[in-house]
This record gives C-alpha cells, structure tokens and sequence, in this order.
C-alpha cells in the first residue's frame, strides 16, 4: 500500500486529505488498485501505528515492521465507483 496526499483522484469534484492504494499484479504485469479515500474524522489505533513509520521526506520509502490487519484501516462504508485507464492510442 502507498499514500497520496492529497488524493490523486476526485470524487464528485472534491479532494481527499490522503487517498491510499492497495496495489495489486497478477502473473503478466496486469495491475489492480484499489483506492481508498481518507478522512481527518476520528482516530484509528491501526492506522496510527502504521502511520508513525511512514518517511518523514518525499521519495523516501520504509517497509513497516509490524503486521496488522488491512480491515482495521479500511472505512466501513465500501461504496465504490470502478474505471478502467485504456493505453494512449
């Protein structure tokens, strides 16, 4: 998973704090990605321990060091809006 801020994409025209993306490839390079928008509302004990080991510069990348469940950080509301990017022509 990797973390834009703000968020890369755009719901209904609004602009996320933080967008997530859970990356995923099968076996001929083919991607997936999931993308997950993130408010500040609330805390979460999950996402808070992830979140003190991310990089503290741009470009810097850290593989976190403990494991927790993805569900912990994922909202409970799972509406979801699907596209697909077509290759340049």
């Amino acid at each position: 998973m990797h973390f834009h801020a703000p968020s890369e994409n755009h719901i209904d025209g609004q602009s996320y704090p933080l967008e997530g993306h859970l990356v995923h490839a099968d076996a001929a390079g083919n991607l997936a990605v999931v993308a997950v928008m993130f408010t500040e509302k609330g805390s979460n004990a999950a996402f808070a321990q992830a979140w003190s080991q991310m990089p503290k510069h741009a470009g810097d990348q850290y593989q976190l060091n403990t494991v927790f469940n993805i569900n912990d950080i994922l909202p409970e509301n799972r509406d979801y809006y699907r596209f697909t990017v077509l290759p340049d022509l």
